[in-house]
């Protein structure tokens, strides 16, 4: 029986693991983030592959077994998890070719999955419901002050949970009362005034309950060894977010942070803020990203088609 790791993974020993991430790492400079996504689609087919995962016998791989394995991965996924399989395989692939190890770049191999950006419309929290969230961390607590901070920011700016949970010390200017979120996803970088109800949320919850570690971080959780930790990238508090749409009673598909980002779209679009404001607010570069946020306001959109920049006409 294979051993596994928290995530349910196999663990395994790869010479291509071990060079493909610091591949990843050294070579394309990519986030860490990113390197912890491929790496979990990685090992998984390097489990399938079996005897074939070894320098002598990778270039024995063919595309059949490739695009075989892809497609029994991504069935019943949605679109974005379909996207990460795929766009992880293919990166892992390019890295044999280009390291040596297989002579034909496989990649090719991997299937395209035609689905479409817009096929299906997001579902946003109305904002009663965002606002029942917020009453839902226990603030007699350590764990409840600082879900609360967290929440307040998602809530107030409208950030992606990534930028909440790893907003350090230094990001927040006290004498000028601004709160700066560095660009994530390749999105731009953000400064905001710091309002007053933020500023006591997070105040309480360093006064209270986040020891005087050197981390830059300013969120702080528990290791398993009692031991206080910055949150990690990769977590997204899943478990602390399900619990606060049950207190809530809020019943959703997800029960992630993701839908609060969209209620704050779609509460601007309602207050007919133009797109290019809604655009800049989210930090996105390309308004069509903003778009995916706002089309669930189909109404509001014909109606401010005059602020798309581009040309105009009947959505």
């Amino acid at each position: 029986m294979k051993k596994t790791n928290q995530n349910n993974q196999p663990t395994i020993k790869s010479r291509f693991l071990d060079e493909y991430l610091d591949y990843l790492k050294n070579n394309l400079n990519q986030a860490e983030s990113t390197i912890y996504r491929r790496r979990f689609h990685a090992i998984p087919f390097l489990v399938f592959i079996g005897k074939k995962a070894t320098p002598s016998k990778i270039d024995s791989l063919r595309p059949k077994e490739i695009h075989d394995y892809v497609i029994d991965q991504i069935k019943d996924r949605k679109r974005h998890s379909k996207k990460d399989v795929t766009s992880s395989l293919r990166s892992f692939l390019r890295f044999l070719h280009i390291y040596g190890y297989t002579r034909k770049d496989l990649s090719d191999a991997v299937p395209r999955i035609i689905s479409w950006k817009l096929e299906s419309v997001p579902r946003a929290l109305t904002w009663e419901q965002v606002e029942a969230l917020l009453k839902a961390p226990d603030r007699t607590t350590a764990m409840g002050r600082r879900d609360y901070a967290i929440l307040l920011l998602l809530a107030t700016y409208g950030v992606r949970i990534g930028q909440a949970t790893q907003l350090k010390r230094k990001h927040i200017n006290w004498d000028k009362k601004t709160i700066y979120f560095p660009e994530h996803k390749r999105g731009k970088p953000l400064y905001f005034p710091l309002k007053l109800k933020v500023a006591r949320a997070i105040l309480e919850y360093i006064k209270k309950d986040r020891p005087p570690l050197d981390f830059e971080n300013l969120f702080l959780t528990l290791g398993y060894g009692g031991n206080y930790k910055q949150i990690s990238p990769n977590n997204k508090l899943c478990n602390s977010f399900k619990l606060y749409y049950n207190l809530a009673n809020i019943d959703f598909p997800t029960n992630g942070a993701h839908a609060i980002r969209h209620a704050f779209a779609t509460r601007l679009l309602k207050k007919k803020k133009p797109l290019k404001v809604i655009s800049d607010l989210l930090g996105h570069r390309f308004l069509n990203t903003t778009y995916l946020y706002t089309k669930v306001d189909f109404d509001q959109l014909r109606l401010m088609t005059c602020d798309w920049p581009e040309k105009g006409g009947e959505l």
